[in-house]
């Protein structure tokens, strides 16, 4: 139970759909439509507003989803919800999916005294770097044809304005954004860019699309719970669990909820509805392309000797924006 509620209210809703939102915002307010930031990002937040109002409207207000569901009240929900977005956009690099599992202890160099690494069967981590270099390699490659020089990136006042707009606390207050609230190198844009995109793609379909096959059948991950738990001493049959359990008709409202949120995939990641204007950028386009083909094969071929095979991060199966 309380895994779920984390899940739902930090890992998918808080640190994908919502922590994005200042960032879709400040791109269309800041920057033009012909800016290769905006250009390059476009594609990634298409459907993010139109979804979170959904999500607002259906899931987080009274009467909604996460009220009839989840724990705790709508109004401590939200709250947690809000804590977990804090908590991102005070420490936007911590949250970089390197840095981030370095921070857990789980990351690929995180190695034990015999040389193992703590987790060594972890797919999400080995799939997910693979996907996360690939697109930091095309942000880089991208953002290169127009950034050549530092002075670039000091010139570009549209720019300038976007950081402004996501630190200020009128706007994004993105407090972790760059250090001393000054972009000033393109490697700053490029780390940045490249968290944008691993959120709307792999990182919201890592948490979302694996919701039915956890979550659908209510006993394996109940969202709230309706008696206390079993003492060590009592026994424990099925009279016990059905009480524990949620009653029929809001398991059956759960698993209409997972199959809605998994059901849908409109998009692939590096293929947008249009292509660049610009020929260079069509040429990196295509090469993130070609490398995403190639982490597919070696996804595949991993997945015939895990535990279980891990088919949530396949590029072919990753959106490339947050839609659902």
């Amino acid at each position: 139970m309380a895994d779920g509620n984390y899940h739902e209210a930090i890992s998918h809703l808080g640190r994908t759909h919502l922590v994005l939102e200042p960032f879709v915002l400040a791109t269309a307010n800041e920057l033009a439509s012909n800016h290769p930031l905006s250009i390059l990002l476009k594609p990634h937040f298409q459907f993010t507003l139109a979804i979170n109002e959904l999500a607002r409207e259906q899931l987080i207000s009274p009467g909604g989803y996460a009220d009839a569901l989840l724990v705790g009240t709508l109004e401590s929900s939200i709250s947690v919800i809000k804590a977990a977005i804090k908590e991102y956009l005070d420490n936007f690099s911590d949250f970089a999916l390197p840095n981030e599992l370095t921070q857990r202890g789980v990351g690929k160099n995180d190695l034990d005294e015999h040389g193992d690494n703590f987790l060594p069967d972890y797919p999400y981590r080995d799939d997910a770097l693979l996907l996360w270099e690939a697109i930091e390699s095309y942000v880089r490659d991208y953002l290169s044809l127009y950034y050549s020089s530092p002075e670039r990136i000091l010139e570009d006042t549209e720019l300038r304005n976007w950081v402004q707009k996501l630190m200020s606390s009128e706007g994004g207050n993105v407090k972790g954004l760059v250090v001393n609230g000054k972009l000033e190198t393109k490697e700053q844009l490029v780390a940045i860019a490249t968290q944008l995109i691993f959120i709307s793609g792999p990182q919201h379909g890592a948490v979302n699309y694996p919701q039915y096959d956890y979550m659908s059948f209510v006993p394996n991950m109940p969202l709230a719970t309706y008696a206390s738990p079993p003492s060590r001493d009592q026994e424990i049959d099925e009279a016990t669990i059905m009480k524990i359990l949620p009653p029929q008709k809001l398991a059956a409202k759960q698993l209409e909820l997972m199959r809605t949120l998994t059901v849908f995939q409109p998009n692939r990641l590096g293929y947008p509805d249009e292509d660049f204007v610009d020929k260079r950028a069509q040429d990196a386009l295509k090469q993130f392309q070609t490398k995403l083909n190639e982490i597919e094969e070696e996804i595949t071929k991993r997945n015939k000797t895990r535990i279980k095979p891990y088919s949530f991060l396949l590029p072919s199966k990753v959106p490339n924006s947050l839609n659902i």
